[in-house]
């Protein structure tokens, strides 16, 4: 991944998480100080289970949201019915007919190695969406380099 690419992806970030700061009456400046306080460290697994504070707000912190970022795309890359990847073909068959919206099965995500993701699409759907959709993105542009010159994003 580029510099501008990632520069782009701190820059959504902030925005989200100033959003969000505002919708909720959150300080962002509390949000800041508990990543930046050692609540979360780079290099370092993230238990998803173990959720510190409000979910909405803690899922926009950098490594809750990497390690969400992970585990969801381990599961477009290894969810499989009877040997095989369903998500994989559902991405050659969106692109294929050059769409923008790849569709999840809920079931398919509750069952996965993450199961909660599917619990806080409920619970945090702007906020997990638009992980979801980022990571959505980045498969297709591995298994297709070129598709962001057919749509800027997929949902």
């Amino acid at each position: 991944m580029s510099g501008e690419d990632e520069g782009e992806r701190a820059r959504k970030s902030r925005r989200r998480k100033e959003k969000r700061s505002r919708e909720e009456g959150a300080d962002e400046a509390t949000v800041e100080e508990e990543e930046e306080e050692g609540y979360f460290y780079a290099d370092e697994p993230v238990n998803l289970e173990d959720v510190k504070g409000p979910l909405r707000q803690w899922v926009t912190l950098e490594a809750p949201r990497r390690e969400i970022a992970k585990q969801f795309k381990k599961f477009l890359k290894t969810y499989a019915i009877k040997g095989n990847n369903i998500y994989r073909a559902r991405i050659a068959a969106m692109a294929a007919a050059n769409k923008e919206s790849l569709q999840v099965s809920y079931l398919h995500l509750s069952q996965c190695e993450a199961p909660m993701l599917a619990v806080w699409v409920a619970d945090a759907p702007t906020e997990l969406l638009d992980i979801f959709d980022e990571v959505a993105m980045e498969l297709v542009l591995e298994m297709f380099p070129l598709y962001r010159d057919i749509c800027q994003e997929v949902h």
